[in-house]
């Protein structure tokens, strides 16, 4: 995976010409902070932009993240979403698995025509989002498109 800054990002937005919106699922997390900056540097697709925030209702806290969120969202210019996680957590399931699956339930949902999808994850989480069992990789889509934010 390559490092992705300004530059980058704003090249692999023209591979995209029939792009018509870009989904930032955003939690709030440093990384995803970093993401939604890098696409304020990117004053022509803007109007385009929509943040969407995904409470998985886990923590009590919750409502705090989404609506600092929303506030960040707001302070860019970007349209914002909010989705609430409907179901709970089968007892001795893994709540990290049951989360991801429900997260991207919602953000499939979520999706129309020509929307491309981001998400921003530090290096941790990095390999298990592109190369999970449970999401594979879209057709088309090579390890060469992969991009990653890089602290």
């Amino acid at each position: 995976m390559q490092r992705l800054d300004k530059e980058s990002l704003s090249s692999f937005l023209k591979t995209c010409p029939l792009a018509k919106r870009y989904l930032l699922a955003v939690s709030g997390g440093l990384d995803y902070c970093v993401l939604l900056h890098l696409f304020f540097q990117l004053p022509d697709i803007r109007q385009n932009v929509q943040v969407v925030h995904i409470d998985h209702r886990l923590q009590d806290e919750s409502k705090k993240w989404a609506d600092f969120t929303a506030e960040l969202a707001r302070e860019y210019g970007f349209t914002f979403n909010a989705l609430s996680v409907s179901t709970k957590p089968v007892k001795g399931d893994s709540i990290e698995d049951w989360a991801r699956t429900e997260r991207y339930s919602l953000l499939k949902n979520e999706l129309q025509d020509n929307d491309v999808l981001f998400t921003a994850h530090h290096l941790d989480d990095q390999v298990e989002t592109f190369f999970s069992e449970e999401k594979p990789m879209e057709a088309g889509t090579q390890p060469s498109t992969l991009y990653a934010v890089v602290d």
